[in-house]
């Protein structure tokens, strides 16, 4: 047990400073308040018609006239309550809501990452507090782009399951992708998940050409083939 326990306690450490600093950033939203974010308001304006039919009907809605000449609402306010990865969401925010949530699941996602390349966990932490509450992001969730930021925290467990797939841990590297990646989609921000795409094409293809220089290629096709699975 003293063994587990000297194993893990670094990473104990990271996890209570992360949830120690978003919980202390975003106190306000214990107490209660909430922003007013632009993005959050418009949406608000487009759900409306799709959520009042659906409060009259017990029907979800998946078109609505209120926007442009009518469109689709599964960008804008269609439910997903039997997708069952807010479960897994839910678990990398240690269930604490959003905004702190968010910032918490990034600061552990990232610190995975960190980890798996061999980091040393006092600089993965400052590296995952880093990544987590860089300007940017507090300028995307000001403004609303909620899908947005939840796409972007969850970038690095995805970069890292293709790494530990590669790195000949496949599956591992291909459960920890594809709950990582079912978190990105979940998130509904295909903008960024094609910007992801086209970060995890080079990583591929740079693991081909040492897979080549190594003579392994027959594991890089294999850890392939689970990646898209």
């Amino acid at each position: 047990m003293q063994n587990f326990f000297n194993k893990i306690k670094h990473h104990l450490i990271a996890l209570i400073i992360f949830v120690v600093l978003s919980v202390s950033y975003f106190i306000p939203q214990f107490q209660g308040k909430k922003m007013l974010m632009g993005d959050i308001i418009n949406y608000e304006q487009m759900a409306h018609e799709a959520k009042e039919y659906e409060k009259k009907t017990g029907e979800v809605v998946l078109w609505t006239n209120a926007l442009f000449g009518g469109m689709p609402t599964y960008q804008i306010s269609a439910p997903m309550r039997s997708n069952l990865i807010k479960y897994v969401e839910s678990s990398f925010r240690l269930g604490i809501p959003r905004p702190a949530g968010y910032f918490i699941m990034g600061m552990i996602g990232f610190y995975l990452l960190m980890i798996l390349l061999g980091a040393n966990h006092w600089l993965a932490i400052i590296a995952s507090v880093s990544f987590a509450f860089t300007t940017n992001n507090f300028v995307i969730f000001d403004a609303g782009h909620t899908s947005k930021i939840r796409a972007l925290l969850t970038t690095a467990p995805i970069i890292a399951g293709v790494i530990l797939c590669y790195r000949k841990n496949i599956t591992l590297g291909a459960v920890l992708f594809a709950l990582s990646f079912a978190l990105n989609l979940y998130g509904n921000h295909p903008q960024m998940t094609f910007y992801l795409g086209i970060v995890l094409m080079a990583l591929v293809i740079f693991y081909l050409v040492d897979a080549v220089k190594q003579k392994t290629v027959k594991h890089f096709f294999k850890a392939t083939a689970f990646l898209i699975i």
